[in-house]
């Protein structure tokens, strides 16, 4: 248990989700300059995020579990390495998928 009364998995899985929020609002206010129309457009890009980032949390760990604890190979630079991609991975799915200009969804 930890000083706040809430065991370390649940505040790690707690504060994912609200980092994981700022970074929606962000990208759709400064990085995107997207705006839903509506209720349903707004929840449909919120929950396509929130997909979209479990899915390159996905691809994160399965290449640190097969790079580093399958084949053993260096894990500083494998860490790295996958996070730089999954930087690239969520920019790319957020400007391809997720962001797209009203007039582009038409």
């Amino acid at each position: 248990m930890s000083k706040c009364g809430i065991d370390p998995v649940r505040a790690n899985f707690l504060a994912w989700i609200l980092y994981n929020f700022v970074s929606f609002i962000t990208n759709r206010k400064s990085v995107f300059h997207t705006a839903a129309e509506t209720a349903w457009e707004f929840i449909k890009e919120l929950l396509s995020f929130y997909a979209s980032r479990i899915f390159t949390l996905i691809v994160e760990e399965g290449l640190i579990y097969i790079l580093v604890d399958r084949l053993h190979l260096w894990a500083m630079g494998i860490k790295t390495f996958t996070s730089i991609l999954v930087i690239i991975l969520n920019y790319y799915i957020s400007k391809k998928f997720i962001f797209r200009k009203i007039k582009e969804r038409l």
